[in-house]
């Protein structure tokens, strides 16, 4: 599986103008999927990853096994719809 950078841009129109920037998804040292948006950065949920429909798999330098820790008790209690390969990347 080929791993990519995944960035983008985004723009939209709001009350003030035109809103620009550049985004990027990632896994922390924490194994956390995060969002950020120019200097902002979030967490995302198992639930919002699914809604996203990211392909997290495809990040470069994805840790599976610290994508379950992460996010292992959020799985469990959400019935995530997410499947997780049983082979190492």
């Amino acid at each position: 599986m080929k791993k990519t950078k995944n960035t983008g841009a985004y723009s939209y129109a709001s009350a003030n103008g035109i809103a620009k920037g550049l985004f990027n998804i990632y896994q922390s040292r924490t194994g956390k999927i995060c969002l950020s948006l120019d200097y902002y950065a979030m967490q995302l949920t198992q639930e919002q990853i699914t809604d996203l429909h990211l392909d997290i798999d495809s990040l470069i330098d994805f840790d599976e096994d610290l994508y379950k820790q992460a996010y292992s008790t959020a799985i469990v209690n959400n019935h995530s719809t997410r499947k997780i390969p049983k082979h190492a990347h």
